[in-house]
């Protein structure tokens, strides 16, 4: 029985290679007359960024410069990433066949990614690999590396240029 992709979530840090990747979910999207969601991860405010923001501003405060910074940071995104579509993939009525949705979500990005995969039932996750040095990708391992291991859903991976 052939694999049957209808949903496909495309996962980006919007970085150089982002037209890379994306290629590869259009060509597939086009195929298989599939839908794609753009995802994006914000990383939540680690320890250290906390204990920063409480040397200058109030305990109070943090939690609500915290929430207005992260609302501006997705719109931001959500702006970039629409106009990245627009940019990749020309026409209007192309954008509105193969772009379903635009998701910009907080958490873990390998946590994130599959989540989403799963809430919006994804046949496919595509994503760029991205591995800095050998230690790094023994020791902490990548987002790419973890969701693959920990995706119940078929991950294509893209590697990036360059980064082999």
């Amino acid at each position: 029985m052939l694999a049957l992709i209808k949903k496909i979530l495309y996962a980006t840090d919007l970085g150089a290679n982002a037209p890379t990747v994306f290629n590869y979910a259009v060509s597939l999207a086009r195929s298989f007359q599939a839908e794609i969601h753009l995802l994006h991860a914000i990383e939540p405010l680690g320890a250290t960024g906390r204990t920063l923001m409480r040397s200058a501003v109030p305990e109070k405060q943090i939690d609500e410069l915290e929430r207005q910074g992260l609302e501006k940071v997705r719109k931001e995104i959500h702006r970039r990433l629409a106009e990245f579509a627009k940019h990749e993939l020309g026409t209007a009525d192309e954008r509105a066949t193969l772009v379903s949705k635009i998701v910009i979500a907080e958490g873990q990005a390998d946590t994130v990614i599959i989540e989403q995969a799963q809430q919006i039932g994804a046949d496919l996750i595509v994503m760029g690999t991205h591995s800095q040095s050998t230690l790094d990708r023994v020791l902490l391992g990548s987002v790419a590396r973890k969701v693959t291991h920990l995706s119940p859903i078929p991950v294509l991976l893209v590697p990036i240029p360059g980064e082999r």
